[in-house]
């Protein structure tokens, strides 16, 4: 079995079809992934052997957040992903910053608190409840992509603000956007600071972005501009 699917014809441009999902994506087995009617039976196993008892966790954590009142922004959260726990296949959580390609108030240092906060008072318990179901599906093993389904919701308990679910196909085609964006990013500020560095001109530490490494010092002809490995 190929380990991508084939781009569709008409499509030379790059962009994949969204009828046609990659291998790659990761939520669960292939066969669940490219077949939507097995991806529905996965669903189906999924709620009705445990994924309905943390689903409803998640909604009773949403709930008790709206009767705090100051807890509402958790509280919203609490239902999308709890709506997500019940049928996970075919759906990723994905931060709103990737999604969006900008910054809101759940992304940002808002957000930041919010989740340490949600960490202390709801966070760990719903990854460790999810973290029990993963250890109990991984005994039975026919049962481990459940498991590591499980493991995948444990982490999104941790850290849930700024986080929104969305379907498989519009998920990588968002992380490849996002990774378009920063390679073009990057070159860009390459041909500027080699210009300036050819030219004589200095370097200020501000000249590069996140995404690059500060140049070796010496020589102005041995301008180095490496990636930094994520």
């Amino acid at each position: 079995m190929n380990r991508e699917s084939k781009a569709p014809e008409g499509h030379s441009d790059g962009h994949a079809d969204t009828g046609t999902l990659s291998l790659r994506v990761s939520s669960g087995s292939p066969l669940l992934l490219r077949n939507p009617c097995m991806r529905a039976i996965g669903n189906f196993l999924w709620f009705v052997l445990g994924g309905v008892f943390m689903g409803l966790a998640w909604w009773l954590a949403g709930l008790l957040a709206f009767c705090s009142i100051v807890g509402i922004p958790w509280g919203k959260a609490c239902f999308v992903i709890g709506s997500f726990t019940f049928f996970p296949f075919g759906k990723q959580a994905i931060s709103r910053r990737e999604l969006n390609q900008r910054d809101d108030i759940g992304t940002g240092v808002l957000g930041i608190v919010g989740n340490v906060l949600w960490f202390i008072f709801a966070g760990v318990w719903l990854a460790i409840g999810h973290v029990m179901s993963a250890i109990a599906c991984f005994v039975t093993i026919i049962g481990i992509p459940f498991a590591i389904q499980h493991l995948k919701l444990a982490g999104i308990a941790l850290a849930p603000i700024g986080q929104t679910v969305v379907s498989n196909e519009m998920a990588e085609a968002a992380r490849r956007e996002t990774g378009r964006a920063q390679v073009d990013a990057c070159a860009v500020n390459c041909r500027r600071i080699g210009r300036r560095a050819w030219r004589g001109r200095p370097i200020d530490r501000a000249d590069f972005p996140a995404t690059l490494v500060r140049p070796r010092s010496g020589s102005r002809r041995s301008l180095h501009c490496a990636w930094r490995s994520s």
